[in-house]
């Protein structure tokens, strides 16, 4: 029961916690985006991977005097 002092007390309190929760979930989203902003900067501070060399390249054909066939 509210006493006749403090009329509509219970509401504030709700409204104050109400209040309380939105900024809670706008620190939330700003924490989020914050967070995934230090992510992909630091993603793209990373060496990156160096394309693969062709391994045919890199072989000299097979001497036909080592056959195992002949």
């Amino acid at each position: 029961m509210e006493s006749p002092k403090d009329p509509g007390k219970r509401d504030l309190k709700i409204r104050d916690l109400e209040v309380v929760e939105e900024m809670r979930i706008k620190r939330a989203d700003l924490q989020s985006l914050l967070l995934l902003d230090a992510f992909n900067k630091d993603r793209a501070a990373l060496p990156q991977p160096t394309p693969a060399q062709q391994p045919s390249a890199a072989l000299p054909p097979p001497d036909p005097r080592t056959r195992d066939d002949q």
